[in-house]
């Protein structure tokens, strides 16, 4: 039971990565990303404080929301678990100051700059202990420096910045950032992961001790990670990447996504490597890779055809295919890398994972 459960978590791991990786453009709203995250039940629904005129609206699911119109002095008033706050040029010295209401478990905060003023400094917002989790919208924004919150585990980042400054979230977990770039990182060292859809400069997370996992979208220099041994965990979505670098670093599970321009056979550099996942589609010749001596397990996304999804696919969820069922590669199956290769990766002791690719579907 133990190892079934292991292999469930680990590909609901996989599945998040790959729909991370999916997404050609950033969202706008970037929602929460643990349970811990999510708005908490009310047994009563939250009233408005007034009904016109300058005054926080409460929405149908019990979020309490002010506009650039409305006023902030009324936050701490509030019983809500959640805000929501759109920041301008209006309000902008107002929030900086602003007080959460206690209870506040989440913050969705809109910036629209205007002018030349494009920072938003909160170091001198007071955040209660309850504060989870923040999700910021911004668009050009400069720098960013966020609240001194010392339980909020979740930061969300959506849109373009100079610099982001999270150093005041000493128990900060996760950060997501979707934009187009990324600029300047100061982070606390209690980050663990980091998703990104754009490239980043690996060298700026060289103090980030408990760093494990770490999502990139496009190109970037990989050879920072050899400096950075406690990263095990490395998803690469789209672009060309030099995997050579990756030699040195202490990588054990790696997920080739929506790339090209890789030389697969690079990825017999990488020693201690556990875990390969990458589409069928990927250009080069994987069975070089497959007599890895490390490699245990090897996750190959598919095309949802009609063959893949009477054979395969319609595996119960979690399912490797391994030596004692290594009969269901016989059927007709859709998949650009050799069966015959893959038969020999199973026989070598590897096990194999077929997974839908929702890109293709």
């Amino acid at each position: 039971m133990t190892k079934l459960r292991r292999t469930i978590s680990f590909l609901l791991i996989a599945s998040l990565m790959l729909l991370v990786c999916s997404c050609s453009k950033p969202g706008n709203n970037i929602g929460p990303t643990n349970n811990a995250g999510m708005a908490a039940e009310t047994e009563q629904p939250i009233q408005p404080t007034a009904v016109a005129g300058n005054v926080p609206f409460v929405d149908s699911e019990g979020y309490v929301e002010f506009g650039v119109n409305d006023d902030l002095s009324k936050l701490p008033q509030m019983e809500a678990v959640n805000v929501k706050i759109v920041v301008s040029s209006k309000n902008l010295d107002a929030f900086k100051t602003a007080v959460l209401p206690d209870g506040c478990e989440m913050l969705d905060l809109v910036f629209a700059p205007e002018g030349t003023d494009n920072s938003l400094d909160m170091s001198d917002l007071t955040a209660p202990d309850s504060l989870i989790t923040i999700n910021i919208t911004v668009s050009n924004c400069g720098k960013l420096v966020m609240p001194d919150a010392k339980n909020t585990g979740t930061l969300n980042v959506s849109g373009n910045f100079d610099e982001l400054d999270a150093s005041g979230l000493s128990a900060l977990d996760l950060l997501h950032i979707d934009g187009d770039s990324c600029g300047k990182l100061t982070l606390p060292p209690s980050v663990t992961n980091i998703i990104t859809s754009c490239a980043l400069d690996i060298s700026m997370l060289s103090g980030l001790s408990a760093l494990e996992r770490l999502t990139i979208s496009g190109s970037t220099d990989l050879s920072p990670l050899s400096e950075i041994s406690s990263v095990k965990y490395l998803t690469l979505c789209r672009g060309g990447w030099d995997l050579a670098p990756l030699a040195e670093s202490g990588v054990i599970s790696l997920n080739i996504n929506q790339s090209e321009g890789i030389d697969i056979a690079d990825v017999n550099k990488l020693t201690k490597l556990e875990t390969l996942q990458l589409s069928d589609n990927v250009n080069g010749d994987i069975s070089p890779i497959l007599a890895h001596p490390s490699l245990k397990r090897l996750l190959i996304y598919v095309a949802d055809t009609e063959n893949n999804q009477r054979s395969i696919l319609s595996l119960a969820f979690g399912t490797p295919i391994n030596k004692e069922n290594i009969s269901l590669l016989d059927g007709d199956i859709d998949c650009a890398i050799s069966v015959d290769d893959l038969r020999a990766f199973i026989n070598n002791g590897g096990e194999l994972y077929f997974l839908r690719d929702i890109t293709r579907l």
